[in-house]
């Protein structure tokens, strides 16, 4: 079950492991739709954060038994990135969710890394290479194709779930860069942790003001929902993905990220979601431009991306 390289070990399992984190992610999409029908957006957002807290927290205190604390000079960094990442990204990304549908929001959110080239260009004056410019291209064309169903003149008239989930690429692209900028001295699960408790914390005003009942007259489905985009699609899928990029390398890593809304096209067929030319079609071009655009990657931690 091992295979080997000249370069170095390639292990079968971990190669199967970035394949089920992509297909995990894939599944927040068809299985986030269908619990977002049933319970508000900002309540699905709370609660998968809520229970991913309380598996990543006492798993950093196991791990980082010496530099679980925070110092003072990261308090203002990880509440930055818990107010980008978790608060804001998944508030826009399930309202958007819920009326645009799994698919297209797959296509959509998967522009995250085109959007996050543009802003590093602006920001850190990162180089256009003709390879990232095509790639970017691309990925605007796949976008476009989708959010339109093929007709061109409706990107004058957006919907209210496209709104909300191009907000959802903006803030988690700033997101990205942030954790780039941040995470220099801090290691990928103290910060994913101290992200998702203190984006946590900030949903609870929100949820009070809104008057959501807690989630005990949830049906079984809906609890299995929540545990499932909790601990597979955030927990087991953050780790898994940090190990990835420890024995993969972060480009060989970032390929995995191709197959989400490959995945996400095959489950919603599943879920009896009805599939365009147009989600196809945009499908690849968005893979196709992202994987150009990662092409150069060489980051050395990686920011869990879904």
């Amino acid at each position: 079950m091992t295979t080997y390289t000249r370069k170095g070990e390639v292990y079968l399992p971990i190669l199967l492991r970035m394949i089920l984190v992509a297909l995990f992610w894939a599944g927040l999409y068809p299985i986030g739709y269908i619990t977002v029908g049933m319970m508000h957006p900002i309540i699905v957002a709370f609660y998968r954060f809520l229970l991913t807290a309380l598996c990543l927290v006492p798993l950093l205190l196991l791990r980082e038994r010496g530099s679980w604390k925070i110092k003072k000079r990261e308090w203002v960094p990880l509440l930055l990135l818990g107010l980008t990442g978790i608060f804001s990204y998944n508030s826009f990304f399930f309202i958007g969710l819920q009326s645009a549908g799994a698919v297209k929001s797959a296509v959509i959110i998967a522009s995250i890394p085109m959007v996050t080239s543009v802003l590093a260009r602006l920001i850190y004056k990162d180089l256009f290479t003709p390879r990232k410019i095509i790639g970017i291209l691309l990925s605007f064309s796949g976008v476009i194709l989708v959010v339109t169903e093929g007709k061109l003149l409706r990107i004058f008239h957006p919907t209210s779930g496209d709104f909300w989930l191009f907000s959802a690429v903006l803030v988690f692209s700033v997101y990205t860069l942030l954790g780039k900028k941040f995470m220099v001295k801090m290691t990928p699960l103290k910060t994913t942790t101290y992200a998702t408790l203190f984006g946590t914390i900030m949903f609870i005003p929100v949820v009070l003001w809104l008057g959501i009942p807690v989630v005990v007259e949830a049906t079984f489905m809906q609890w299995s929902a929540l545990l499932y985009m909790a601990f597979f699609a955030t927990v087991i899928a953050f780790v898994w993905w940090n190990q990835g990029v420890t024995e993969l390398g972060p480009g060989v890593t970032s390929i995995f990220l191709n197959l989400v809304p490959v995945f996400t096209l095959l489950l919603s067929l599943l879920f009896g979601e009805e599939i365009h030319w147009t989600h196809v079609t945009g499908t690849i071009l968005v893979v196709c431009g992202v994987r150009l655009t990662t092409y150069t990657s060489s980051q050395k931690k990686a920011i869990p991306s879904q």
